[in-house]
């Protein structure tokens, strides 16, 4: 009997273990599952922002700039630092473009153990409060407070600036830069985020989602929603903006909190931008985003009063462009304002200010081991 006990008390387990696993399968399948934390990461300074390229995460902070293996994203090891400031990076192997906010740096991370300034560089006060970066060939486009400005890093120990955007377009928060998507190759088009700004003759300027012809990085041109030729109307701010494909998502932030969203663009025409899709977030300030494998992630402050609000990480499914759904909800340790994020694979990397690098993996795109519960052996009693 005890045997048979024993037995019983084993096949149920087993049992429902294995219950247990296929249903958190099917779960994972079906996206139901929320995202899991499988690192946070603190350190003795602030984190401002982070770029994943590869197998390593650059982490900016405050007063350096740190580099992570990220091959393993739920066992991060440090590989090396440097003691330089980092607001917002780009990388482009072996080097990493990076701002402080004020000045412009070109790091060498070829040996990722001992990372090199090569340059450090001010441009002066017409290119005042970096914002955004990208590159293309060897081009950095720097988006500032008061426009969009070029910088040549054909030679990263003395990088020249040879444009600069000014007062048409408003603050410029984010840049992504590409081979015009309608197949003109010979086109390069920068996509920005953009808010409104006051022009130097009063009034305001900019705002919304835009489109500069950088085929000419001495000569950038607007052409979306206007040109440099004409006044251009001012257009509800987009704090942010990300590329993934042939679709642009902006955060559009009108002023009314009530009819705040994401927007989606088709970018096949090229130079014009057509909305397919909106989805609405009221009363909530928008502020950061990432869009990867069909997954938008938006940092957030949501308002539930006059005096209160939440910071808050929101996960939306955007495989359908025309109707895209939220699918996740989660607080942030930190302000969304500050909270710069990057996708690699299935992990969203978070810069979370003196609550330090989060990494959250999504159990939808990742689901976690099969584990096998095994109960020690027990001997069956002799005359039993």
């Amino acid at each position: 009997m005890k045997t048979f006990a024993i037995r019983t008390l084993l096949f149920l387990l087993f049992l429902f273990a294995s219950l247990f696993t296929a249903s958190s399968q099917a779960a994972a399948q079906d996206g139901t599952l929320p995202h899991f934390t499988p690192a946070s990461i603190w350190f003795d300074d602030e984190v401002r922002s982070v770029t994943v390229d590869g197998n390593i995460a650059y982490v900016g902070m405050d007063t350096r700039l740190t580099l992570l293996d990220v091959a393993q994203p739920t066992e991060p090891a440090t590989l090396g630092s440097i003691d330089v400031s980092v607001k917002v990076s780009v990388a482009s192997e072996p080097l990493i473009f990076a701002t402080s906010g004020s000045r412009f740096r070109i790091i060498d991370v070829s040996n990722p153990y001992f990372p090199t300034l090569l340059s450090d560089t001010h441009f002066g006060d017409s290119v005042s409060t970096h914002e955004g970066l990208a590159i293309y060939g060897n081009t950095v486009y720097l988006g500032h407070s008061r426009g969009l400005a070029a910088i040549d890093v054909s030679d990263p120990y003395s990088p020249t600036l040879v444009g600069n955007l000014l007062w048409t377009l408003g603050q410029v928060r984010s840049v992504e830069v590409m081979e015009d998507p309608s197949g003109d190759s010979n086109r390069i088009l920068a996509y920005l985020g953009t808010m409104r700004e006051i022009a130097p003759g009063g009034g305001f300027l900019g705002g919304g989602a835009r489109i500069v012809d950088v085929t000419d990085p001495t000569n950038m041109q607007e052409i979306y929603p206007c040109s440099n030729d004409e006044p251009c109307r001012v257009t509800p701010d987009t704090p942010d903006l990300a590329i993934e494909g042939n679709y642009a998502y902006s955060l559009d932030s009108s002023g009314e909190n009530s009819i705040n969203g994401l927007k989606i663009f088709d970018l096949s025409e090229g130079a014009r931008l057509v909305e397919v899709g909106f989805h609405q977030i009221p009363d909530t300030a928008l502020y950061h985003i990432a869009v990867a494998q069909g997954k938008s992630y938006i940092a957030a402050r949501k308002y539930s009063s006059e005096s209160e609000a939440e910071e808050e990480l929101l996960t939306l499914d955007v495989t359908d462009k025309v109707t895209p759904r939220q699918t996740g909800l989660r607080g942030l340790e930190n302000a969304a304002m500050h909270a710069r994020m990057a996708v690699s694979g299935p992990c969203l990397y978070i810069a979370q200010g003196p609550k330090g690098l989060k990494i959250l993996c999504d159990t939808s795109v990742t689901p976690t081991p099969r584990t096998t519960v095994w109960l020690p052996l027990m001997a069956t009693p002799t005359g039993s």
